[in-house]
Parts: structure tokens; sequence; C-alpha cells
């Protein structure tokens, strides 16, 4: 498998290009092609070579004792209806780690071969390393083999395409003796500790052709860039006109607006956003922009444009207005109304004072003060806001993109789930149950890329990430934390060793409530269990944290006011503020109480077994 070192070099013959491009191709066929003494695998063959592969690329739900094409759906495992054999294996971003095993090479009908990772916000990552076994060669009816983003190591040809980004190594690094892995031919190492590669300063020779290859690369790169301006043009001239807005006017016919809706014009939008200047726009979410509107009267808004690029019709978004419009709850963001003018997609929300979850842990926000009962009562208004989408809207909600920037704070800190039901291209608006992944790295349920299918127990795994964010005040993803980048992997050992003082988040220091905190992460863990079937729902999330809430809610009002009665009977000037709470009145405190206006059900003891996460 491994490539000849003169490839890459120039050659000193008269069609060059040409011998080099058969060369290449030669080694190709030669890879891919060679048929060895192999006897003819059976279906139950394939099947234990397939457990095999997985269990050894750490994937352990697959058993031999179900026919892969039962087991997965046919977008990952592929089978010949006559033979049974299998044609198409699309292990891509499925989170495979490790050396690929040389059962690799029992597959003879097999076709395709995608070990990739892709680059892109979805899915888990692909660490598989090399050297590739030469059990490849066996796959004589192999059409498409690719292993992008991969770290492939030592004399493989596939190390020219390991990026070595900080992810790639640190699996490196597991896998060669805590050292770099070699750089690829033609490259030399110029950072050892980021092991870091770049291509070495060659001098060739004949001066004649190294000026004849600079000019052709020097002419296609220019031809090259000519196109991507002349796109760049084509693609973004409508951003010149004053009016965002140039599409023609249309009559879609009249419809009825739901009630408790308002229909705005776009003049005045235009005029609440000071006709969309970049100083109103305050974020970007899966809709579109996010702009910031302030009306005559003085009420704020965030007005939320359709991009351009959306294809959603006009009566899907009338669809849309009509479901959002029925959706009602304290910890939703409310919507107040929307414009359809010129067939434009916009709505406009209620405007939430304090930004989101994200930047208030890790953000821009960093630093401010969030108590630990605080953070409870975020994780149980966010449970409810779920609760009411999975089991009381008219149709059920599926979120699909649960995470911190998702889940906006009012002026009291009050949390509302936002970006709940908005329609993106080809949803089903009847059920909102999308076959399409939706979600963000770090969030999106693992289980996805085994069904291709996204259901509530994917909005709890999500939920479970954000409940672990709240309470260490780390992210879900973060590389600075080595081979350890996902939080949950960050967690679950510290947690059972340490217990919760070994994973809170250290801007509490020691106040905090360890119980609450202790049974805050039993059931961030139960949510984010790998298999929908051992996760609890968001009813059950609520029966556990719910009384929690409560209680601390109850003692925290008590503290502060035996705090005020106390400062109170001092003769300090500096006390004079508490004064008029002599009486032992409260009434001004802004304390946070629990949300029994709930339409979950009242708490009741679960099913669940805490006890089996708990620290030992």
């Amino acid at each position: 498998m491994s490539v000849p070192r003169g490839v890459g070099r120039p050659v000193k013959e008269k069609s060059g290009q040409m011998k080099i491009t058969r060369l290449l191709l030669a080694i190709l066929l030669v890879n891919l092609c060679v048929v060895g003494n192999v006897i003819g695998a059976t279906p139950a063959d394939e099947a234990q070579a397939l457990e095999t592969v997985l269990k050894t690329l750490q994937y352990t739900f697959y058993s031999a004792a179900t026919p892969p094409c039962t087991f997965f759906k046919p977008e990952v495992v592929t089978c010949d209806p006559a033979s049974g054999l299998i044609t198409k294996l699309n292990l891509s971003s499925m989170g495979l780690r490790g050396k690929l095993p040389p059962q690799i090479g029992t597959f003879k009908s097999l076709e395709l071969l995608d070990l990739t990772t892709y680059n892109s916000s979805l899915g888990f990552p692909n660490q598989i390393v090399g050297p590739l076994p030469d059990e490849l060669g066996n796959l004589a009816q192999l059409k498409y083999f690719n292993v992008t983003g991969n770290c492939f190591t030592n004399s493989t040809k596939e190390s020219d395409s390991c990026k070595r980004d900080l992810r790639c190594d640190q699996i490196s690094r597991k896998y060669n003796d805590n050292g770099c892995a070699p750089c690829p031919s033609q490259q030399y190492m110029y950072d050892f500790i980021k092991c870091l590669c770049a291509p070495l300063d060659v001098k060739f020779g004949e001066g004649k052709k190294s000026f004849a290859i600079g000019a052709i690369v020097g002419i296609v790169a220019a031809f090259v860039a000519l196109l991507l301006a002349i796109f760049a043009l084509w693609r973004y001239k409508p951003s010149v006109f004053r009016d965002p807005f140039k599409k023609k006017d249309i009559d879609y016919g009249p419809w009825e607006i739901p009630s408790g809706v308002q229909k705005y014009s776009l003049a005045e939008l235009a005029k609440a956003t000071n006709n969309w200047s970049e100083s109103n726009e305050i974020g970007q979410g899966g809709f579109g922009k996010v702009f910031h509107g302030v009306f005559e009267d003085g009420k704020m808004v965030a007005i939320k444009r359709a991009s351009d690029s959306s294809t959603q019709g006009t009566s899907e978004f009338r669809n849309e207005v009509v479901l959002l419009s029925r959706l009602h709850h304290r910890h939703l963001v409310r919507l107040e109304g929307f414009c359809d003018d010129r067939g434009l997609q916009i709505l406009v929300y209620e405007f939430m004072e304090n930004g989101n979850l994200h930047d208030l842990l890790t953000g821009v926000k960093k630093g401010r003060d969030v108590p630990w009962y605080k953070r409870l009562e975020i994780a149980v208004g966010v449970a409810q806001g779920l609760d009411y989408l999975h089991t009381m809207a008219d149709p059920p909600v599926i979120h699909r993109d649960i995470k911190p920037s998702n889940i906006l704070l009012d002026s009291e800190l009050v949390a509302k789930v936002a970006d709940f039901g908005i329609s993106k291209e080809k949803e089903n608006i009847e059920t909102h149950i999308s076959t399409r992944p939706a979600g963000t790295a770090g969030y999106l349920d693992p289980e996805y890329f085994l069904r291709r299918h996204l259901t509530t127990a994917s909005d709890v795994y999500a939920y479970g990430v954000c409940l672990l964010e709240l309470i260490t005040g780390q992210q879900s993803i973060d590389h600075m934390r080595l081979e350890e980048f996902n939080l949950i992997e960050w967690v679950k050992p510290r947690f059972k060793t340490g217990g919760v003082d070994a994973i809170v988040d250290t801007a509490l220091g020691e106040d905090y409530d360890r119980e609450v905190m202790k049974e805050m992460t039993e059931v961030a863990l139960a949510c984010s269990a790998f298999s929908k079937k051992d996760r609890i729902t968001m009813k059950e999330v609520l029966n556990i944290l719910g009384p929690r809430l409560a209680n601390a809610s109850a003692l925290n009002a008590a503290s502060i006011s035996e705090k005020v009665k106390r400062l109170s009977t001092r003769d300090d000037p500096n006390t004079k503020l508490y004064n008029k709470h002599k009486e032992g009145s409260t009434s001004d405190l802004k304390v946070p109480l629990p949300d029994h206006t709930s339409t979950s059900s009242p708490a009741t003891t679960t099913q669940f077994d805490l006890q089996i996460l708990s620290p030992r």
C-alpha cells in the first residue's frame, strides 16, 4: 500500500504530466484491484467481520446475531438482494477510533467504503489511524474508497490527507507512543508541540522545467481567482441595493391570520431596525439573521428574517405562523407577529434582555454571578418548555437543536427556549419530525447516525449536555481538554472518582448545595446516555428536579429575609437602604420562585434509579 518515493518529483520525460498521471493511476489500480487468495465469504462471515471491525473501532452497539442490513439503515449498510453480501459501507462521522483491522478485507462484494469525517457542524468525527491494512487489496469490486479527515500515518498514502489539527494531533500521539506522527512525503515537522507539517522548499535542478511548472500553476491560479471574483459579484450583487428585499409584489391570496399574532408591514419593521442596519443585527439563527427592533411606542422585539437561500414557500411559512401561534408557555419565547409582504418571511418575537445562556456561562458575559439555585431554576425552566413541546403541543414539536445559544434569558434570568418549530427546507409541517439533522456538534443525538432519525429523545440528549454546561461552566466541545474534548467524556470519570466537587464550576467556589448539584449531574448523565432507551424523559427530569427547585427557592427566600432582618438592626449607615424591611417584609426583593403554572404533571417518584450513576 505504500507509495513509491519517486511520486511527486519532477519526471525527466517529454510528456511529464501524462507520465505522472499514468503512474498514479497504476498505483491506485494495483492497491485496490489485487485479488487475494481468499475463500468466498458468506453473509454470516461478513456479519461477524463487521462486528469485529466496528468493535475494534470502539463502536460496540452491533452484534453479528442480527444481519447488518436489518440492523442498519440502507444509508449505512447496503446488501445485494440476491446474495445477501454487503456492497456498501458508509461509516462516515460515526465516532470510530483506532486502527482499521484486517477483517475489513472480508467484504469481497464491497463497492463503496466511506470512512470520512466531514467538515461540518454535525456528527461525531471519525479518528482512524494508520497504516491501512494490506487486506484492502482483497476488495476487488471496490469502486469508491474515501478516508478524508482521518489521521493515517507511517508510509500510507493517506497520510497526505491527514489535516493534523489539534484533534488529529492528539489521536496521532495516542497511537504513536505520545510522539508526533511522521510527516507526509516532501514535508517536514516545523512545530513539534502541535505536530504541524509544512512543505519542503524543493529546488529543482532544471530551471526551465521549474519555470514551466510555475507558469502553469500561476495561470491556473489566476483563472480560478477570476472565476471566484465573477461568482462573488453575481452572488452578492443584491447587497449593493439599499432595499435588501428586492422581490416582486406578488399577491399570494387572502388567509386567516391566527388570533393573538400581529401582521406587521415591511415599512414598520424597517423603521424599527433603522432600515435593517448592521448595528441592529444581534445574531444569526437557524431561520436567518436576527435584528433588534424598537417600535414607536418603545416596545422592543427580536426580528428574525429568513435567509436569502431559504426555499420555503409562502404557504409553508403561513402554516408555520399558525403552528407557532398555538404554542404558549412561560418558558417558550413568545411569537409577537410576522410579515409576509412581497413574499418575504419575517418573524417577530419578544425581546430577551439578557441574551442567551451560552454568553452567560462562557461567552461575552462570562463572570456574571450565576448562583447554584439560579442554575437549577434555569434547568427546570428549560425542562418545562421542552416537556410542553413534547407532550402538550398539537402537533408535538421536536426542537432538534437544543443548545445554550437557543436558551434565552429575560430581565429576571427566566429561561425560555427559542428557535423551536422553525421550518427548514423541505420540512414536514404536519408532524414536525425531521429526518434531516438540524443539530450542533456536541449536542446532536449519537443515535442519529445509526437510525438517521431524530425524536424527542434527541432533545433529551441535548438537554443533558446543556445541564452539564450549567453545572461545570464548560463548553460541550473544547479541544483544550485534549482527548476529553467532549464534555460528557470529561465529566464521567471525574464525577465517578471525585464526586460533584471535581466537576462543578469553579466560579461557584464553595457556595453551592452539593446534594442538589450531585442530583443535577446524575440527571444530566441519564439524559445524555448513548442509547435513547436508556434516557429518561423530560417529565421524569421535572419529577426529580422540580421538588429540588421548590426547596431551594424557599430556603433562599428565608436566607435573604434573615439577612435583611439582621442588617436592619445594625447601627450602620450602610444599612439604611434596608430600613423599610424592619417589619419583616421582603416584597420588594426579587427572589426567583418556581413556576407552578407549568402544564407538566405534578412531581411523582420516578422509576429511574439514580444510584447507578452515583460516584463511589
